[in-house]
């Protein structure tokens, strides 16, 4: 986390400024032996959303065969602004729009100069530093660094009224503390800039924010890092107020080694003494490593009945659902918990936090329902128990039957409002299944719930993908007994065939467009990659080599494809051009990996690795880098993005029949959906 505090120079002499540097080395000595130097914060606005109606066209809305009809509702009325209370640790998993409330202040660049520089650097300035001078005031501080008595100005021991104390420091220090203990955010590098206000008496009475990057996990953990330090603070000297800038973002790198930290203090040292009287002049800037994150603590309260329709059985689904989704997202650590009383009903009754900031909850979602024959009406709210503030509300038409997919449909929202992404809940994974006798594709909810099968043509069915619009699905049958390759739309029962060459027409794949299919032919001999039109017209041919290629799959943009091939000897996976040139090998460890997919931000091939007699899942940079393992438990095939690269399904053998499990990107939360009988695998993720 880097902090950026406005100084000023009173204008003393010489000696004190050097004396000043001194103190600051001493200062920056214990920062860099695993001190966390603390942002202040603010309490910021909570942008309302809207109450959206989303009415169910007819009883067949919400499922693979047909969609929904979304509508806005007028919004509910702001919530009054509340004083803050002793919150209680966030956790990551939070992105709130924040809008800027005043100038920003540029924040300095973070000093990324390796080893090596340091050294070089540190050999240019020792030359520098041969003066007496410089040799007694390095002589001072190891004498201060062993004493290390009262001169911890803004230390945790100090009070901030120590000799060449600085009730910055000081301040910085309280905060540092505080901030152990509540550090957690969600986004890469999230920064705020705040201005911080102390009065004469040492309390904070005003915090304002300047800018955030919307990380609203990170706001919560500064503003809950102020709220406890603000508690303990001594006053300013002689009585004044206090105010200063912060431009805080944390950094979860691993701590530096005793030799880095022993390197770069001696710079700083060096630079410091070399330059004393431009680092007076200048306001302070100092670096150091945060702690790791941690998870937000979410209650699903147990959604009431605002009718006499009452059915506590669909009430207890519907929070499951929610916890559900929301645990596998890893953002939260979510709870089921029996509903508090609801004064006043949900849209105007006031919520009281205090139960759930007491029993550590940091988030809290509310819900009310009425059912009234086959119509069902549910709302949901998310609120952030810590501001006493509702960040989104939703209100859902339709049927009974429809009740999980409000429930998903709302949780996509809360990762929409916690990560600035919609959540993947609503979608559907298309696998192969053996519960209907043969190999059918079939189709089923993200989290396993109502299976449907797609064909009953009694073959082999195999490989299915969805199109890009999530209308269609390709597929490879053997019903006419060749390996031909069909399209299906799931709102007909039609099985069209694409491609019936002689042979092989396996591993369909859509272009992210939807113009082109890519496959493997071996109409010409052994099977290669072919490209044909959405209509199975003009087939053109990719790869010209004796060896067996199959398995294409295309970049999210449509530039590249990656596909297997053992034109090395043994199965590995290649990227080339879409046009099926520059063709290169990405994969460089192991003897047979297999079934690439890209994920959709296009950074990253997840595929299987046979190792042992099993297959594990790994993925792997597309420029060949960082290549990890994600499995590591049973036989794991065919791995599937979710379409928004939080998650990957795959087909895995664990002590019983294959099943569908879904992970994060990660390789955690490992989980099997589905509950169908049979085999399944060979998972398909479906668009959004």
């Amino acid at each position: 986390m880097s902090t950026k505090l406005d100084t000023h120079d009173a204008g003393m002499g010489v000696s004190f400024g050097i004396s000043a540097v001194i103190h600051l080395a001493v200062f920056l000595l214990l920062l860099w032996w695993g001190q966390l130097f603390p942002p202040t914060t603010t309490v910021q606005e909570t942008y309302y959303v809207d109450v959206v109606n989303l009415p169910v066209a007819n009883p067949r809305a919400g499922s693979p065969t047909q969609k929904g009809s979304d509508a806005e509702a007028p919004p509910p009325p702001p919530t009054p602004e509340t004083p803050l209370s002793m919150p209680t640790p966030p956790h990551p998993g939070t992105k709130a729009r924040t809008a800027p409330t005043g100038k920003a202040e540029k924040n300095e660049p973070r000093d990324t100069t390796s080893d090596a520089a340091f050294a070089e650097k540190m050999a240019k300035l020792e030359s520098k530093a041969e003066s007496q001078q410089q040799e007694a005031a390095l002589e001072r501080l190891r004498k201060k660094l062993k004493t290390a008595g009262s001169g911890r100005a803004g230390m945790p021991a100090g009070s901030g009224s120590e000799a060449g104390s600085d009730y910055t420091a000081y301040v910085q220090s309280r905060l540092k503390d505080a901030f152990y203990q509540t550090i957690s955010y969600t986004s890469k590098n999230p920064e705020v800039i705040v201005h911080l206000y102390i009065d004469a008496d040492g309390k904070v009475t005003r915090q304002k924010i300047e800018k955030s990057s919307g990380d609203r996990t990170f706001e919560l953990s500064v503003l809950r890092a102020v709220e406890k330090a603000g508690d303990k603070l001594v006053p300013p000297p002689n009585r004044k107020g206090f105010e200063g800038r912060s431009s805080s973002s944390p950094r979860a790198f691993p701590a530096p080694s005793s030799n880095e930290v022993a390197m770069r203090l001696l710079l700083t040292l060096m630079l410091m003494l070399v330059l004393p009287t431009a680092l007076h002049a200048q306001p302070g800037y100092i670096e150091v490593t945060a702690p790791g994150n941690r998870q937000l603590k979410l209650a699903v309260e147990l959604p009431h009945a605002n009718n006499a329709g009452a059915n506590t059985t669909a009430a207890r689904e519907m929070a499951d659902v929610i916890a559900f989704d929301m645990n596998l997202s890893g953002l939260a650590t979510a709870e089921v918990r029996e509903p508090l009383p609801l004064a006043g009903g949900l849209m105007f009754g006031a919520t009281d936090f205090a139960p759930w900031l007491a029993a550590g909850f940091d988030l809290l979602i509310r819900g009310e329902y009425a059912i009234t024959g086959d119509n069902l009406t549910v709302e949901f709210r998310l609120y952030d128990a810590l501001n006493n503030k509702m960040m989104t509300a939703k209100r859902y038409l339709g049927k009974n039957k429809d009740l999980r997919r409000f429930a998903h449909s709302f949780c996509d929202e809360v990762l929409l409002q916690m990560t600035g992404e919609r959540g993947p809940f609503t979608t559907h994974i298309a696998f192969i299944s053996t519960q209907y006798g043969n190999k059918e594709v079939a189709i089923m909810d993200w989290d396993g719930h109502n299976l449907l099968p797609l064909t009953r043509n009694g073959s082999i069915n195999l490989n299915p993908d969805f199109s890009p619009d999530g209308r269609e699905i390709l597929f490879t049958s053997y019903k006419r007994g060749n390996p031909d390759l069909y399209k299906r739309a799931l709102s007909s029962t039609a099985e069209i065939p694409l491609s019936r060459h002689k042979g092989l027409n396996i591993t369909g794949a859509w272009a992210p467009d939807g113009t082109k299919i890519a496959l493997a032919l071996s109409k010409d001999g052994n099977a290669e990659i072919y490209t044909i039109a959405r209509d199975g017209s003009n087939p053109v041919r990719l790869t010209v080599n004796p060896a067996i290629e199959v398995s294409p799959v295309w970049s999210p943009d449509g530039k590249r494809i990656a596909f297997v091939s053992d034109r090395l000897g043994k199965p590995q996976i290649f990227v080339m051009d879409a046009n099926g040139g520059n063709v290169r090998r990405l994969t460089t460890a192991g003897g047979y990996n297999v079934n690439p997919r890209w994920s959709p931000k296009g950074d990253r091939i997840a595929y299987a690795r046979m190792q042992g007699g099993t297959f594990h899942i790994y993925a792997i940079n597309v420029d060949g880098s960082g290549d990890t393992q994600l499995t590591t438990t049973g036989s794991n095939e065919n791995p599937a993005w979710s379409p928004d690269g939080r998650f990957i399904a795959f087909s895995s053998k664990r002590g019983g029949p294959d099943g569908i499990y879904v992970m994060r990107a990660d390789g955690s939360g490992q989980v099997r959906v589905g509950q169908g009988k049979g085999n399944a695998s060979q998972p398909a993720w479906s668009p959004r």
